[in-house]
């Protein structure tokens, strides 16, 4: 029999390890941005995102593509309840100054910038302030360190970067806020989904397939083609005949694309997936499969002599076919009768 001290030691063991689950788990959630009584909203205004949702803006491989090839800026609206330009006493008016700082993904450190180097200040010629708004920008380049195109791939980055302004109710006595705008840079391609099964009719094709072991995937999508599709290559190159279907989730690794096809025809379905961002993973090793021809019933209710009505239409019976139907029923009738001698028998 265990000891009371025994039981005692167990369930304190399984309460720390409990404990120590959940702040693992919690420390995987990355970190919100800080908000501000005086701020209303925060709207990002970026050139290229692939979405954005309050003060976040997620950039993929694509958009940064597209912000580090013309250096653009990356700009965060602080939308406030009062006018923040009135000075106090001590030279500072409600804002005193905006910073940015980066975190990798999951982080969920706090960042202090005045008593740490995390933090790079905003020049006041980046800084735009109106009776309802501050305005902060800072270069893509200068925020993420990716200089040129090529860049965005080759960095392999997984990075959160913020955006922070500090502000004051009172001009007087009051204690200094932050708020914050958010951008979520992932420019690491998820992993391919594998086992790609097709079936194809005219109009629909049906896949089921093993899933991408990414945790980051939102959706899959496929490339259809009548002509071989190369294993590897990526969805959103510069290609024609790459064009990516997004596939309607049917279930766990079964979904369908709605398509265009002739009966007969041979096509090539390559599947990747797509992550929040929207960076697309390479292409599957695709599957090759015929289109079936499908029987549509109507058509073929109409062909036997099927009518809107209902009712099928019935051939005239020929001499030959009647004399044929009186013998059979002739022979039927004495085979009963013979049976039923053998029975009384």
């Amino acid at each position: 029999m265990q000891s009371k001290n025994h039981r005692v030691s167990v369930a304190l063991v399984a309460l720390l390890a409990g404990l120590s689950l959940s702040l693992s788990a919690f420390s995987l959630q990355a970190r919100e941005p800080s908000t501000s009584t005086m701020i209303e909203r925060v709207v990002p205004t970026i050139v290229s995102t692939h979405r954005a949702d309050g003060a976040t803006a997620w950039i993929g491989i694509s958009q940064c593509r597209a912000l580090a090839a013309n250096n653009a800026f990356v700009t965060f609206r602080f939308d406030t309840r009062i006018d923040t330009r009135a000075e106090g006493s001590d030279g500072f008016s409600h804002f005193q100054k905006a910073v940015y700082y980066s975190l990798a993904r999951g982080t969920t450190a706090t960042v202090e910038c005045t008593t740490d180097d995390a933090c790079v200040e905003i020049p006041e010629a980046d800084i735009t302030q109106t009776e309802a708004s501050i305005t902060a920008s800072v270069r893509f380049r200068t925020l993420t360190g990716i200089v040129g195109e090529a860049g965005c791939e080759d960095a392999a980055l997984d990075h959160e970067y913020f955006v922070r302004i500090y502000v004051r109710p009172d001009i007087v006595t009051g204690v200094w806020q932050q708020a914050e705008g958010r951008v979520i840079l992932d420019t690491v391609r998820p992993e391919p989904p594998s086992d790609v099964i097709a079936t194809a009719t005219p109009n629909t094709i049906r896949l089921e397939w093993t899933l991408s072991p990414s945790e980051d995937v939102t959706r899959h999508v496929a490339v259809v083609s009548t002509t071989p599709i190369g294993a590897g290559q990526f969805p959103d190159a510069d290609s024609t005949n790459l064009q990516p279907r997004v596939v309607t989730r049917l279930g766990e690794g079964v979904g369908q694309v709605d398509v265009s096809l002739e009966a007969g025809t041979e096509v090539y379905v390559a599947m990747a997936a797509q992550d929040e961002t929207g960076n697309y993973s390479a292409l599957t090793t695709p599957a090759v499969t015929d289109v079936a021809a499908v029987i549509d019933f109507w058509d073929y209710y109409n062909e036997q002599g099927g009518q809107e009505t209902g009712g099928c239409a019935v051939q005239p019976a020929s001499p030959s076919s009647v004399g044929h139907a009186l013998w059979l029923l002739a022979a039927a009738l004495l085979i009963v009768r013979r049976t039923r001698r053998s029975i009384n028998a």
